[in-house]
């Protein structure tokens, strides 16, 4: 059975290659579910199944051993995609992202953590990661109309920053008490 919804999401992940060109075509009605249904990020979540297949057939079971702290590396190759290479080059959501962020969480399932609190950290935070990427939109949105109602001069890193990490730990939470 699972062989048979590779049909299903083949369509959902290549259309938005060509979306683009025929989108103005379609009458407005249904211009937005489609948008919808076959946005770039779709690419996003396409590289991430690839990913999980290849980690649940066992395709690719080996680990990388740092020689500095893991969460460093990580931390530096995050930041190098995140805030480095997308703005240069101008890459928002889909197949460039990707392409870009692949190899991160690549690393990241390979790379051996030593035993201590920043490895249950890691732990805790991707047991809880599914939980944390239902719940932040709403969590986010109610922090924002807090914040500026509260604090409307605070400068926008800190609003993000802020943000990411009460939106994260009410992700956790969440996932401890359901």
């Amino acid at each position: 059975t699972a062989r048979r919804w590779r049909f299903v999401l083949l369509p959902w992940v290549v259309v938005p290659l060509f979306a683009a060109a025929w989108m103005p075509l379609l009458p407005l009605a249904i211009r937005d579910p489609v948008r919808f249904l076959f946005h770039p990020a779709n690419f996003e979540f396409a590289a991430g199944m690839v990913l999980a297949a290849l980690w649940l057939r066992g395709s690719y079971n080996f680990t990388i051993r740092s020689p500095v702290e893991p969460l460093l590396v990580l931390a530096v190759a995050s930041g190098v995609t995140l805030w480095g290479l997308v703005p240069l080059l101008g890459i928002r959501m889909g197949l460039g992202m990707a392409l870009l962020l692949a190899p991160v969480v690549f690393l990241a399932i390979h790379i051996e953590c030593p035993a201590g609190p920043f490895r249950r950290l890691g732990e805790t935070l991707g047991n809880a990661s599914y939980s944390i990427y239902l719940f932040h939109p709403p969590i986010v949105s109610a922090l924002l109309g807090l914040w500026a109602w509260l604090a409307p001069a605070t400068p926008v890193w800190i609003v993000i920053l802020g943000c990411a990490t009460l939106s994260g730990a009410a992700g956790v939470v969440i996932h401890f008490v359901l």
